[in-house]
């Protein structure tokens, strides 16, 4: 192979299939993940990891957590904007 070959030689970017493809897993994603915040709203707390109380070093409670009332749960994100929406929606129309 000469020097000039090697400099010409291009590659093409991804087809419209595979953009077609991507798009399509995205979507699927983007519907699993709907339909999870629909059916499980609920999450673990990041403060207390779900046991709604903070320990002190004996192992007594020491108190609940603030970020969660002592729930040890929370909303997760995808079901607090559904709940934006849902709630605006509900807002805006006449009856």
């Amino acid at each position: 192979m000469s020097p000039t070959t090697l400099a010409t030689a291009t590659t093409t970017g991804p087809g419209p299939a595979a953009w077609l493809a991507l798009t399509g897993v995205l979507l699927i994603a983007a519907g699993g993940y709907a339909l999870s915040c629909w059916w499980f709203p609920f999450a673990h707390c990041w403060c207390c990891h779900g046991d709604g109380k903070h320990y002190r070093p004996d192992g007594k409670v020491h108190r609940l957590c603030r970020w969660c009332q002592g729930t040890g749960r929370r909303l997760r994100i995808g079901r607090r904007i559904y709940n934006f929406y849902a709630l605006r929606h509900r807002s805006s129309r006449k009856d």
